[in-house]
């Protein structure tokens, strides 16, 4: 428990404004004064045992119920408070988690992203960080509060009968002992139970993207014994989970029933004997039950505690992913003259893509990419826009390694659009513009976008979902449109833009690419397997195949 505690405050320490450390302070003022308000209500039950009910003195009764009213109307007040302003200081840390992940998620290499599956990487992301929701009141307040109850109530029981006090902490060395078997077990359980449920979460989400072709295939047969089969998995996960709590639970009451069971025993003859009065006995076990609440609290806390410590070292390797390196103190481009591939070597962990490329596109040509599939034409891209870096050899512009200046600079002179066209849940219109304040279009008479006119809502049209709303046609109409509104881009790259779809919409297509670059202030490369568009480019590079299966 104690390694968790280190680790969850360095976790949340730097997730904590400076403005709200006032707030904190005044959460431990209001949590020890609602802790020290619950004590006085137990001699306020002695006073009315050994001075009203015994001697009967029934005048007293009344002002004596309503001073115990009284506490009992400030503890519940306190108590509002500070359960208010923890639960705010959760939300606030569970809040600057997310964000920093959701901007390592933006910031992390590419090379993440393409060896993980969408669920695996969802459920890193995002399941992890709801497992410590919560954990920061049950950390600063209960926690706290329970241990402040357990030091200031053992304090009271000392000083009104010492001899029941060393008696009632008998039991200690065997919670302590339950306290550590938690500790060991559960986080190994834990940690398998969270990656069951992200395995079935990646199948979740290829299910979802694989929908249309699962309907109209068999392959739905093979998909739910998996479903079937990670479910049970997880099933089982838990249930090793349940068991060992169930089991350090109900041992956990065993050892707190011995306790006070012992303490009224002795105090039982202590009162024979005319040591202690009625009323104090009473008010001694009504404090020493106090201890209990707590003491089995801790167990439960610990367990919480193993959980939310996977869920912290899960969150922790991602937010420690390596990042691409923007360096945005380093070099501003002013204008991209030129692209160069300087001896550019690439490959992967089973051989060589391509070796020892030279290949050099200046400012105001259009360079068609051909290739087979498979000789790294998009690595290329990739290269040129700093998602990889070369294996050997260096990305040159103009004449300076790219590694040298701000990637942030770069990328906004530059506009990609990928093979299988991706749009944001957003309307066209913002799908076209990408954040580009500075693009107006309405000067370019397009065809292959006349159909937006048709939308609902027109150019605020709602995509959907990766343009789920729109026809596989108009999702590649929309993404190839983008040339057209970030005319401001210095460096196109433009892979297979125009693949399955029909003749006058490929020429309108790359006619406007021409116009586009008419003024020479652009560099424009497209990949390509049309023999026919070559008459629109100033150069056509051929990528020489290499089967990198066979080089390993």
């Amino acid at each position: 428990m104690f390694e968790f505690l280190r680790d969850f405050y360095n976790f949340t320490k730097p997730r904590i404004d400076k403005k709200d450390k006032t707030f904190f302070f005044l959460c431990f003022v209001f949590l020890f004064a609602s802790v020290v308000m619950e004590y006085p209500a137990y001699y306020i039950q002695k006073f009315i045992v050994d001075e009203i009910l015994i001697s009967k003195s029934f005048n007293l009764l009344i002002p004596v119920t309503l001073l115990s009213l009284f506490f009992s109307l400030l503890f519940n007040l306190l108590y509002y408070f500070q359960d208010y302003l923890y639960a705010l200081m959760d939300e606030k840390v569970v809040m600057h988690a997310k964000e920093e992940l959701y901007n390592k998620l933006l910031k992390v290499k590419i090379s993440f992203i393409k060896n993980n599956e969408t669920g695996y990487i969802l459920s890193r992301f995002n399941d992890d960080i709801e497992k410590v929701s919560g954990i920061f009141s049950l950390v600063y307040k209960d926690l706290t509060r329970d241990i402040l109850v357990i030091i200031v109530t053992i304090f009271i029981i000392f000083y009104i009968n010492w001899k029941l006090t060393l008696i009632s902490l008998l039991m200690l060395p065997f919670f302590i002992l339950n306290l550590k078997a938690t500790t060991k077990i559960l986080p190994e359980k834990n940690k398998n139970y969270f990656e069951r449920r992200a395995d079935y979460q990646k199948l979740l989400s290829e299910t979802i993207l694989g929908n249309t072709l699962l309907k109209l295939s068999t392959y739905f047969e093979v998909k739910l014994k998996v479903a079937k089969s990670r479910i049970f998995e997880i099933f089982k996960a838990k249930l090793v989970i349940f068991t060992w709590s169930c089991f350090f639970s109900g041992l956990d009451g065993v050892i707190n029933w011995f306790g006070p069971g012992l303490v009224m025993l002795v105090g039982g003859f202590e009162v024979a004997a005319g040591r202690m009065t009625t009323g104090e006995l009473l008010m001694f076990i009504g404090i020493t039950s106090k201890i209990v609440g707590p003491t089995r609290r801790l167990l439960r806390y610990n367990m919480r505690f193993q959980t939310a410590a996977v869920a912290i070292t899960r969150m922790n390797e991602m937010l420690e992913l390596e990042e691409e390196d923007y360096k945005q103190d380093a070099k501003k481009i002013e204008k991209i003259d030129k692209v160069e591939l300087n001896n550019v070597s690439f490959s992967y962990k089973d051989g060589y893509v391509f070796e020892n490329l030279n290949y050099t596109f200046r400012r105001g040509k259009n360079y068609l990419l051909k290739g087979e599939n498979g000789s790294g034409k998009s690595t290329i891209f990739f290269l040129i826009a700093g998602l990889l870096k070369p294996s050997q050899g260096k990305i040159l512009v103009n004449d300076t390694n790219l590694d040298q200046f701000d990637l942030r600079n770069y990328r906004k002179k530059l506009l990609y659009i990928e093979q299988e066209p991706f749009l944001f849940n957003d309307t066209v219109k913002a799908n076209l513009v990408l954040n580009n304040n500075n693009s107006d279009a309405n000067h370019y008479n397009v065809s292959f976008l006349n159909f937006i006119n048709e939308l609902e809502n027109k150019e605020n049209y709602v995509v959907g979902e990766n343009g789920g709303l729109l026809s596989g046609g108009q999702k590649r109409r929309v993404a190839v449109g983008r040339i057209l509104y970030n005319d401001n881009a210095e460096l196109i790259l433009l892979d297979e833009i125009t693949s399955n779809i029909s003749e006058n919409f490929r020429r309108e297509v790359y006619e406007k690419i021409i116009k586009l670059n008419q003024n020479k202030d652009k560099i424009v490369i497209c990949i390509s397997h049309d023999t026919n568009i070559e008459p629109f480019f100033d150069e056509t590079l051929s990528i020489p195949f290499n089967d990198y299966s066979k080089t390993n």
